[in-house]
């Protein structure tokens, strides 16, 4: 035998003797129609049970097929369907296919068992009724979402959320319509369309996986009203406003929401401070081959290089700050056919006028007394132009999984700054980006137990990124012009034996960068006028093993990847290794406690393009360095211990997490009185960092009163040069938050949210401050018809020296119903603030900021849902 695959099957044995076996594994299928029609009914639950133990659970497909994979012998089987009676039977082994006709029935629930199916749980799936958790004052979906046990939604990206980590598929109706673009739908389909939200937890999208690879992550499906099913709704919203003239907010959406095809089209636009550009960012999703931050000041992450305008982000809803003028359109398309495929495109097209007034104070703490101190008033108007046609294929069948996207992306920023009222100090950007994309993947179940896939993302990027600054001692050109070309490819090998589950990868990614870097109007400081030209080829071969066994009620999963990128830059080959191999655990003890912990130890580096040490200016006075290809390794551990009682509506948590962090360069910062420069210096470095989460989570009459308290304390210990003197200096912060919310008759519902953070800074300069924030509702309907609402936001900061108590701001609003009709009359920032300060304060740097708010508004609305 060969020396590799007896190394294999040897390790095969070694761990499947770990794992417990009670009987033998079994496969179980069918064909679930309507008794009556013959119709094939899909997303019927089909569950095995051993006795009275559950031993495998699936859904069944868009055909009415269903394929389940049970680790031990099943002895029957049962099919739930809403709106269906149970069906329950007997099973043999070996099981034949089994032709189950589900028959109608009609749906009752009375008063007694309201409060047990608020939250219903069926295998790995949580239903919640809509209903339950609404106050009405919710619009979208999003809104409805955050009031939901256990999820919620970033407010600068748009990522939903359950258990903190985020849903890998967000469907309506059993259709992902929109794919990692869904916050179009969060923000605009509107929340009393919606009858039940189902979180599908340890969610496997791709149906030749399933139980072969169990996922970790949840998806959420949205289900909507029979009303709303298979039916065009038009959805409209106009707004005028004063002052100034016009103040306005328009919104038109027509949507369709059936089993086989969707279409949703969309105009809105505003400048009364909606950022609706966020609604078309891609987030963390299914179908990625690589992870990335959301960049909430880029639609589209790809197009963001050094050369970028800063916009100050407020801790605000956005309509007391956002000064703008934006339009977005978006068309969207999905059919099914009935071999299963799945078409779907998209095409998106927004633009936006962005305008901002702040005064920022900078204080650097330097040697001793000694300090440096920077003042700055801006003006900024930013402009971005954004469009972007989508189109994919894909077909989930049982044992053939195939989709292919294609993407046409661009963006256009044009971004000016007047830096000083008065004096000469300005700067301006021009930021043309174009992308070209085409990812695709493809899995085929071999056996049972065995799936092989593969992936490839190929990626063109295009910037050409220019920006001028002017001061009166210099003026300066900076031009940075990039061609990027990524593929990234995988093959993955995934097969199950028993209660052992493993996943092997192995992959090619090439990339291949151009760089032209210039800059010009620096001699007189010291940095001479350059033109420099760089290419980069990267060749990156990986592996991956992993397995996941089930141990009694544990779940085990251990990881090893590792990595050999051969990058060629300038003539020079540099070999470069990166590893980081992960175990993790989790305990299912009863329904309601589980555990889950993990640990993991990476060595890794930077990006290719870190090699390249051109003087990047990235505004009016500060310049930076890349890293040279940092390395990085890092420890980290976690455990998570988590209380769920749905019937009783009580959710506890507890989570820790420690990490050390070692560089192989340090952050530098020199300043002068005309420019920064910022570098990495050759001196190793270690860091550590410790944090503790606690929440809980109690509804009474799940409306009637919510209580919601967290608290979260984190340590870290950072290292840094500031003038070439090391700093060493360790933070610690402590933050309670506190929501309320309570509904006790149906004329009057609140809702107060409150955090208080106490920050501590122990180093050469000790700093102790507080912030507390608070956000408050309150509605009042004194006739059925007749709302009256009062919203509030407050922030305070106490500072040594000083305490900054901003104005509370508030709003006001009216609203008459009738039919399907809602006229409001809303006033914003009812007591008129018209600025809004802060501080941030770090070892040896503070930043003092005014930022300008709109000022008091005055608006009249009309919402329609037909």
């Amino acid at each position: 035998m060969h020396p590799a695959r007896f190394l294999l099957y040897l390790s095969l044995h070694v761990l499947a003797g770990t794992a417990v076996y009670a009987q033998q594994p079994m496969l179980i299928s069918g064909h679930i129609v309507d008794h009556a029609s013959g119709d094939p009914l899909s997303g019927a639950w089909v569950t095995a049970y051993n006795g009275n133990k559950t031993v495998g659970s699936v859904y069944s497909g868009d055909d009415g097929t269903f394929i389940l994979h049970s680790s031990v012998s099943a002895d029957a089987v049962s099919v739930t369907l809403l709106g269906y009676k149970v069906f329950r039977q007997d099973v043999t082994m070996p099981q034949e296919a089994m032709e189950i006709r589900l028959v109608r029935t009609n749906l009752e629930i009375k008063a007694a068992s309201v409060r047990a199916s608020v939250i219903e749980e069926r295998g790995d799936t949580l239903s919640y009724t809509a209903q339950a958790f609404s106050d009405g004052t919710e619009r979208a979906l999003g809104e409805l979402l955050e009031k939901l046990p256990g999820i919620s939604v970033n407010a600068s990206s748009g990522t939903i959320y359950h258990n903190n980590r985020p849903v890998n598929k967000f469907y309506v109706e059993g259709l992902d319509l929109m794919g990692n673009r869904y916050g179009v739908v969060t923000q605009n389909l509107p929340a009393d369309k919606i009858a039940r939200v189902e979180v599908l937890q340890r969610h496997q999208p791709i149906r030749a996986l399933q139980g072969i690879d169990r996922s970790a992550d949840s998806a959420i499906n949205i289900i909507l009203k029979e009303s709303s099913k298979n039916a065009w709704s038009l959805g409209l919203d106009g707004m005028l406003g004063a002052p100034p003239v016009p103040r306005f907010s328009a919104y038109a959406m027509l949507s369709r929401f059936a089993k086989e095809s969707q279409d949703l089209f969309l105009l809105k636009g505003n400048n009364i401070g909606n950022d609706i550009l966020r609604e078309l960012q891609e987030q963390q999703y299914f179908g990625k081959v690589r992870s990335f931050v959301v960049d909430t000041q880029n639609v589209d992450a790809d197009f963001t290089t050094e050369l970028r305008p800063a916009r100050t982000e407020l801790p605000l809803p956005s309509r007391y700050w956002y000064d703008n003028l934006s339009g977005l359109a978006s068309l969207n398309h999905l059919v099914r056919t009935g071999n299963g495929l799945q078409f779907r495109y998209g095409l998106d097209g927004a633009a936006e006028r962005f305008r901002e007034t702040s005064f920022t104070r900078e204080e650097i703490r330097l040697h001793g007394s000694e300090s440096l101190t920077i003042e700055e008033q801006r003006s900024l108007t930013d402009r971005r132009y954004y469009s972007n046609l989508a189109a994919s294929l894909e077909h989930n069948g049982a044992d053939l999984f195939f989709s292919d996207e294609l993407k046409v992306a661009g963006q256009w920023r044009e971004a000016s700054s007047t830096l000083s009222e008065g004096t000469p100090y300005a700067q301006h950007y021009d930021l043309p980006s174009l992308k070209l994309e085409n990812l695709l993947r493809v899995t085929r179940r071999n056996r049972e137990n065995t799936a092989f896939s593969f992936s490839s993302d190929t990626r063109f990027i295009r910037n050409t990124h220019q920006a001028g600054y002017t001061t009166r001692v210099y003026e300066a050109l900076q031009d940075l012009s990039e061609n990027r070309l990524r593929s990234e490819n995988s093959a993955v090998f995934d097969f199950q034996t028993g209660a052992l589950q493993w996943k092997g990868t192995g992959g090619l990614d090439l990339s291949y960068s151009s760089t032209r870097t210039q800059l010009l109007g620096l001699p007189d400081q010291d940095i001479p006028d350059a033109e420099q030209r760089f290419k980069l080829f990267s060749m990156k071969s990986h592996i991956s093993l992993r397995s996941t066994f089930r141990l009694g009620a544990s779940q085990w999963t251990a990881s090893l990847p590792a990595s050999l990128n051969l990058i060629s830059a300038q003539g020079h080959l540099l070999a470069v290794p990166d590893f980081s191999p992960s175990l993790a655990v989790a305990f299912r003890f009863n329904p309601f406690w589980d555990l889950s912990a993990s640990a993991s130890y990476s060595q890794s580096h930077s990006a290719p393009e870190s090699l390249i040490e051109a003087y990047i200016m990235q505004d009016w006075r500060t310049l930076a360095r890349r890293d040279s290809l940092r390395r990085t390794s890092r420890l980290a551990i976690s455990s998570q211990i988590r209380y769920s009682d749905p019937a009783n509506l009580f959710f506890a948590s507890v989570a820790g997490s420690y990490s050390r962090r070692g560089n192989d360069r340090v952050s530098a910062y020199e300043y002068t009185e005309l420019l920064t420069l910022r570098s990495y210096l050759p001196v190793a470095i270690a860091s550590d960092s410790f944090s503790t989460t606690g929440r809980l989570t109690k509804y009474f009459g799940t409306r009637v009163f919510v209580a919601d308290l967290s608290g979260t304390g984190a340590w870290t210990d950072t290292d840094e040069f500031l003038q070439g003197r090391a700093i060493h200096y360790r933070d610690f912060s402590l933050t309670t938050e506190l929501s309320l919310r309570i509904l006790p008759a149906a004329w009057f519902s609140a809702e107060i949210k409150g955090s208080h953070t106490l920050s501590d800074i122990r180093g050469d300069s000790p700093l102790r401050f507080y912030t507390l924030r608070t956000e408050g509702a309150m509605t009042v309907r004194p006739v059925r018809a007749l709302s009256l609402q009062l919203l509030g936001y407050g922030l305070w900061q106490r500072i040594p020296g000083q305490q900054i108590s901003n104005t509370p701001l508030m709003d006001a609003s009216a609203g008459w119903r009738f039919g399907k009709y809602e006229l409001m009359l809303e006033c914003h920032n009812l007591l008129g603030s018209t600025g809004f300060s802060r501080e941030s304060i770090s070892a040896w740097h503070t930043v003092s900021t005014v930022s300008r708010l709109c000022g008091r508004q005055f608006l009249l609305s009309l919402h329609a849902a037909l």
